[in-house]
């Protein structure tokens, strides 16, 4: 039984390479056609395409009364995405940064985590507060962030399309464009859903807690899409996608992953976490501040330090 789902997880990582490869290319064929750069793409389609299994996740997990699940979910998937993947996209090709993306963007993610993290800190910033609780006023706050964040959007989408710059080349015609780029998503999607669950269930065989599940399991497996598109991406030159792509994935998963369900379904009792989760989540897109502006680019020495960083917080999660 064990050996046929360690097959299963194997097709299904390999499906998930090649539907991001596929719909890598189709979203910069998408990019040419709008005539906008392909940052704009990664920073807005293909970040919002690839936190849809958060997304299904959260609001299954809140409907089954999991509120623990969808927190672990959100909180790893960002410490992920940013500490792992871009750490491993670093060592695989320095990541090079555009001078906008550490002025306005990667600021604007540390805006909305620190908020989060405020919003969280119920336990130590209220002398009445019983527990730290997502409330669905907090998922309010989470939302109108998030719609700050769109029309943020709308106006470099349209100072951009006006300079008609940094445009490659469609690789695609334009009906292949989406039939491809709809494919590559959906089969990408697919295959990140059940490496989810094959996990899960050799992770619940050996009697792991909620925390562990999301944080670990589902957290990792959810960001399987950013990892391989960040890899495929770096080793193409789009440097602009991967980290786009990251920056608006960890916007999406906070402001809607977690605050859209929290305002539907209503409060998340936080149990199991506290300062050093919020604090590692905090200090992860700082460092990305940091290590962006240090002569625009991440360095492969700046990726080991991510990677080591979230080697030592996933210790912590698992064994204490």
């Amino acid at each position: 039984m064990i050996i046929f789902l360690i097959i299963l997880l194997g097709l299904a990582l390999y499906g998930v390479v090649k539907s991001a490869d596929l719909f890598v290319d189709a979203m910069s064929s998408l990019a040419s056609y709008l005539k906008v750069p392909t940052f704009i793409i990664a920073l807005t389609v293909v970040a919002f395409g690839t936190s849809s299994p958060e997304l299904a996740i959260s609001f299954t997990s809140q409907i089954a009364g999991n509120g623990v699940l969808t927190l672990s979910n959100v909180i790893g998937a960002n410490i992920v995405n940013v500490l792992l993947v871009l750490g491993i996209a670093a060592m695989v090709h320095p990541i090079k940064i555009k001078g906008t993306t550490t002025k306005k963007e990667i600021p604007m993610l540390i805006l909305i985590t620190m908020t989060f993290a405020v919003l969280f800190c119920d336990l130590q910033l209220s002398d009445t507060a019983y527990a730290n609780i997502i409330s669905r006023s907090d998922g309010i706050i989470l939302v109108l962030l998030f719609c700050l964040f769109v029309y943020y959007l709308k106006e470099v989408i349209s100072t951009h399309r006006l300079k008609d710059t940094e445009c490659s080349v469609p690789k695609f015609s334009k009906p292949m464009t989406i039939v491809y780029g709809l494919i590559g998503l959906a089969v990408l999607l697919v295959n990140a859903d059940q490496v989810v669950e094959i996990s899960s269930i050799l992770a619940k065989a050996v009697g792991i807690s909620d925390k562990v599940i999301g944080m670990v399991i589902i957290g990792i497996g959810t960001s399987l899409p950013e990892l391989v598109t960040s890899i495929i991406t770096v080793k193409k030159g789009d440097f602009d996608f991967t980290i786009e792509n990251i920056v608006g994935t960890n916007i999406f998963n906070i402001c809607i992953v977690l605050g859209l369900p929290v305002l539907i379904f209503g409060d998340i009792i936080a149990y199991g976490f506290g300062l050093i989760d919020m604090g590692v989540l905090v200090l992860s897109t700082i460092i990305l501040y940091f290590f962006s502006k240090s002569e625009r680019n991440i360095s492969r020495m700046e990726g080991i330090i991510m990677i080591m960083i979230f080697v030592l917080y996933y210790s912590y999660v698992i064994f204490l």
